[in-house]
């Protein structure tokens, strides 16, 4: 699968015009974070592996977008990394949400038991 993402990307060497480089480009970014999500999300932990594997390959690219100044590779990778922060987000609020119904478990479990 890795092999596709990285074919379909070096295809985009053979394109005239940029809207199907940027086009196939942005499939593969697509397919490579797809990519990084099914092979990482069964290990143990898998979502924070996923989580930390799409934040350096997010920082990576803008890495390179700053050092070439390329200004459509800066905005893929700050939506990447916006994407990551939002990922961490909606984690955070299921856990609060989790952590509110135990509260109220155990409320209703201390009156019960009085």
């Amino acid at each position: 699968d890795l092999w596709v993402i990285c074919v379909s990307f070096g295809v985009t060497l053979l394109f005239k015009t940029s809207i199907e480089k940027n086009l196939y480009r942005f499939i593969a970014h697509v397919a490579l974070l797809g990519w990084f999500a099914r092979e990482l999300h069964s290990l143990p932990n898998g979502q924070g592996y996923v989580t930390i594997a799409w934040g350096i390959y997010a920082l990576t690219l803008l890495i390179i977008g700053l050092r070439l100044n390329q200004g459509q590779l800066r905005n893929v990778a700050v939506g990447t990394l916006v994407l990551v922060v939002g990922k961490e987000i909606l984690k955070l609020q299921k856990i609060q949400q989790h952590r509110c119904e135990f509260l109220e478990f155990l409320k209703k479990k201390q009156s019960w038991l009085t």
